[in-house]
């Protein structure tokens, strides 16, 4: 039992380390075509609904975490605040922003007890809604991870940035299913 949880919760950092390795400070773009998927495999596998709303939210932490490092230094800078009293700030940025995936995990989780569909169709179905509907402090897509790819974002011109989020999404489901 506590091997499973431990796997479970390794596989929901992996994926938030993936996700923050392949936004553009980072540069490691190809990693979000695969990012999503121990998270895909952890939402499936969790005990309940509930528990794969908290391993998503822990993949969410961590990946904006490390997507939004630098949020420390600039309330040191600019808001004057010692590192002791910026770090539960950015914490609560961070645990914030990370409900994103927390919603997404859940959704996943929820849709797929329900119709049993290809995580291709609900991976990406999911995501899109909670890209759109979800109010972010710092508004980001997973579709901005392709930004420097030109072949990839020119899908943006039609669909937008949601449109390569489903692209992403899809190519994650296809490789969990």
């Amino acid at each position: 039992m506590r091997r499973t949880v431990a796997l479970r919760l390794g596989l929901s950092a992996l994926a938030g380390v993936l996700l923050f390795l392949a936004v553009p400070t980072y540069g490691l773009w190809p990693l979000m075509w695969l990012a999503v998927v121990p998270q895909l495999y952890v939402a499936r596998v969790a005990a309940t609904p509930r528990r794969a709303f908290l391993y998503g939210w822990l993949t969410g932490f961590v990946a904006n975490a490390g997507g939004f490092s630098w949020m420390d230094g600039l309330l040191e800078r600019f808001g004057h605040m010692p590192g002791l009293e910026a770090l539960p700030i950015m914490g609560l940025l961070v645990g914030y922003q990370g409900l994103a995936f927390a919603f997404f995990s859940w959704g996943v989780r929820r849709a797929w007890d329900r119709t049993r569909a290809p995580l291709v169709l609900l991976a990406p179905l999911v995501m899109v809604t909670v890209e759109l509907v979800l109010p972010q402090i710092f508004p980001y897509y997973l579709g901005f991870s392709q930004a420097f790819v030109p072949a990839v974002i020119q899908i943006a011109d039609l669909t937008g940035p949601l449109g390569v989020t489903a692209l992403l999404l899809a190519a994650n489901g296809a490789v969990a299913d």
